[in-house]
């Protein structure tokens, strides 16, 4: 495919795609990276859950969640050790990673909040111990081509709003739209929605002048960020078939003339079945193969937790 393509340096285009690359790559070999989850399991409401891998229960009654450690059993919730029950109250509405619980060995419980689903609680576990981390080196990825970079513009929308984003016609995730990003591919010009990225950093949060801790979303610190989620004719062969991501800095719409393929990425749900991560919006199907960019992570297998 011949592309519509700006000139480049090309060592230097390399030299900077490797810094890019590499920084993808420690980001996923961090202690508690994506690749560190081994579980995710849902809370029932008014339901006592106990999960194999962690000491304690976990019981769910309406916006709060009670964690109970085990007798006996050395665990902390920001850097405090937790000696009877912890209830945590999360009243905001969203998709929100609210707190972790750490036992001395390392091992992580993350209670999350999610928005769209009659399951709204759920627990994560990560481990560092992880086949899937301790295993990891590198992120597979096609060849590097400055062809993939392409013309581009940004038309922001008029107004923030937030909408309901299918992703496979029977289900959607609500999600915030900034605008349309139009990409020139062969010499047509194609129109793609681009939303707001998300931050899943745990415990962001504040404390009311009434002691109450208040959660942020997961768009948190985003405000300027934006994601294109996209498919392509090589999802589900040589890429994940949920789809790839490229992030645009969105807060100077003039700034944005091209789009560099060769840094799609993959999103979480690439390297673990323990996400709940939106897929691509049914307009960002491209109709051709994007032969830039990561490729599908090799990955174990665990069982999903109920």
């Amino acid at each position: 495919m011949s592309l519509d393509a700006p000139s480049a340096t090309t060592q230097q285009f390399l030299d900077e795609w490797s810094v890019w690359h590499q920084e993808r790559v420690d980001e996923y070999s961090q202690p508690y990276s994506w690749l560190s989850l081994t579980s995710m399991t849902w809370l029932k409401e008014g339901e006592v859950t106990r999960i194999d891998s962690f000491p304690g229960t976990w019981l769910q009654k309406g916006d709060t969640v009670t964690f109970t450690p085990d007798a006996e059993t050395d665990v902390a919730n920001r850097g405090t050790r937790i000696t009877s029950s912890l209830a945590v109250t999360v009243h905001e509405s969203g998709d929100i990673s609210a707190e972790n619980i750490d036992t001395a060995d390392g091992v992580r419980a993350e209670l999350i909040k999610r928005l769209g689903s009659d399951r709204i609680f759920a627990v994560r576990i990560r481990d560092p111990k992880s086949p899937n981390r301790t295993g990891f080196d590198d992120i597979p990825h096609f060849d590097v081509d400055s062809s993939w970079v392409v013309p581009a513009r940004f038309i922001p929308d008029s107004e923030k709003r937030d909408v309901e984003v299918s992703a496979d016609k029977r289900s959607f995730s609500v999600e915030h739209r900034f605008g349309t990003l139009y990409v020139t591919v062969d010499g047509k010009e194609i129109a793609l929605t681009v939303l707001q990225d998300h931050n899943d950093s745990t415990g962001m949060s504040t404390v009311n002048v009434a002691g109450e801790r208040i959660y942020f979303d997961n768009r948190h610190g985003t405000e300027h960020t934006g994601v294109l989620r996209f498919r392509d004719a090589t999802s589900g062969k040589q890429t994940y078939g949920g789809g790839r991501r490229l992030t645009i800095d969105v807060s100077n719409p003039e700034a944005i003339t091209q789009v560099d393929f060769n840094r799609a990425h993959n999103a979480s749900c690439a390297f673990t079945p323990y996400c709940t991560c939106p897929f691509a919006p049914l307009e960002n199907n491209l109709p051709f193969a994007v032969e830039a960019g990561e490729c599908t992570p090799r990955v174990i297998d665990y069982s999903l937790g109920d």
